[in-house]
């Protein structure tokens, strides 16, 4: 199993503008529970990049917060939410 984790602030060139077909889940960290998206990707965003993901045919955005890749799956754990574009 590969893991790689997301770099302090270089910006990814190679994630994608929007992300489609992720998932969205609830992550828990420092007791506080964070949306997540997990999506097939290799390149991890960096921290602080803005993510946009579609679904259900609408575009939201978030910050990310931290970020890691296992096995070609990307968790992206955003730091104030998503909100609609």
């Amino acid at each position: 199993m590969s893991k790689k984790k997301s770099p302090a602030k270089a910006a990814s060139k190679d994630v994608p503008d929007v992300i489609e077909g992720a998932r969205l889940i609830r992550s828990l960290r420092d007791g506080k529970q964070y949306p997540a998206a997990l999506y097939a990707a290799d390149e991890v965003p960096a921290k602080g990049d803005t993510l946009r993901l579609v679904l259900s045919g609408v575009t939201y955005a978030g910050k990310v917060r931290a970020a890691t890749e296992a096995d070609g799956e990307v968790l992206a754990e955003f730091q104030d939410g998503l909100s609609p574009e």
